[in-house]
């Protein structure tokens, strides 16, 4: 009797970390597919559209050494529960022709912070 429960407790265990694991791999690729989005509206912007110039007047309290613009919000229903998203844009300019776009999207799970991000590099065509 005592053997049979010992085992279902840890059955029971085994299901809690698969489900967490779980949650954290649908919560990843979330994130991934929102940071895709927002690097897609970045790379159709017409280059002399993307700012490289940080605007701390705008927005104080951002790092303008790693991100020019405020953070975006995104919610997202992940299993039919409300999840919040936060999305980080830079733009570098590498070149007069190039410039290094980032885009990163953090998001919490259990108290843990993560973090995602794409990069790219945007050439002017005209140029």
């Amino acid at each position: 009797m005592m053997v049979t429960l010992v085992s279902l407790l840890g059955l029971l265990q085994a299901v809690g970390v698969m489900s967490a694991q779980n949650i954290t791999n649908a919560s990843r690729d979330e994130a991934l597919q929102i940071a895709e989005e927002k690097m897609n509206e970045l790379r159709t912007r017409p280059f002399g559209q993307i700012s490289t110039v940080p605007n701390q007047a705008l927005y104080p309290g951002i790092d303008s050494a790693t991100h020019q613009w405020a953070p975006d919000s995104v919610r997202s229903r992940l299993r039919g529960v409300d999840k919040s998203y936060t999305v980080l844009k830079s733009a570098k300019s590498i070149s007069d022709a190039s410039t290094f776009l980032q885009v990163a999207v953090r998001w919490k799970f259990k108290n843990a912070s993560t973090t995602q991000g794409l990069q790219s590099i945007r050439s002017d065509d005209a140029k």
